[in-house]
């Protein structure tokens, strides 16, 4: 009979993030697998937990959503081979959505950290064995906001070789947008000086307008 090994955050789980509300998002991969080489069970039922008062309506796992009450989520019916390779098992979101944005909901404020967490797994092993493993594993923490920035890079105007001293020179610029969920306020932004490849360059002199 197999056993089952402790759940892993997958390599290719998102990175910690601002979220929109009132969307669905994969919110991680974990990494199921059972402890002996050769061995193979089947998973039937997941459990989460998750942070955030509100923040997250309803998690799915292989085609099987769940609501999430009070916190927590229980997965069942599913039909997950795993072996002790392992297998990268994709968990799905909806998120909350806010007042007054394109999405709806009843949400008033930013959510600054939602983390969805694998806490049971229950499977049956290749001789019917029911097995479990409660070991605890978490996502990458995301902020639930009503809209959010994204940041693109233009190509620069002068380059290093042409570069006018005393003057000001154009070396590039961003644009910033919003989500289509709604307008947001440009609060700070900051920029980085780099002088790899130049030579006797004060930084003391030079500033970013």
């Amino acid at each position: 009979a197999s056993t089952l090994s402790a759940a892993t955050l997958g390599s290719g789980s998102p990175v910690a993030q601002y979220v929109v509300g009132g969307t669905t998002f994969g919110v991680a991969t974990f990494n199921l697998k059972t402890a002996t080489a050769g061995t193979v069970a089947t998973v039937r039922e997941l459990r989460f937990s998750t942070t955030g008062t509100d923040a997250v309506e309803s998690i799915t796992v292989g085609g099987v959503t769940a609501p999430v009450v009070s916190g927590t989520s229980t997965v069942t019916g599913l039909n997950l081979v795993i072996g002790s390779t392992g297998t990268d098992v994709p968990v799905t979101v909806k998120y909350s959505g806010f007042q007054n944005s394109t999405t709806g909901g009843s949400l008033q404020t930013s959510v600054a950290s939602t983390v969805v967490t694998l806490s049971y797994i229950e499977a049956t092993s290749g001789s019917g064995t029911v097995i479990t493993n409660g070991t605890l594993v978490a996502s990458n923490a995301m902020k639930l906001v009503a809209s959010k920035p994204t940041v693109t890079v233009a190509a620069g105007g002068a380059t290093a070789s042409s570069l006018v001293l005393g003057a000001e020179n154009k070396i590039g610029e961003f644009t910033v947008s919003a989500d289509a969920n709604g307008k947001i306020s440009i609060g700070t932004t900051s920029l980085s000086l780099s002088a790899i490849g130049v030579t006797n360059v004060e930084f003391s002199s030079l500033r970013i307008a």
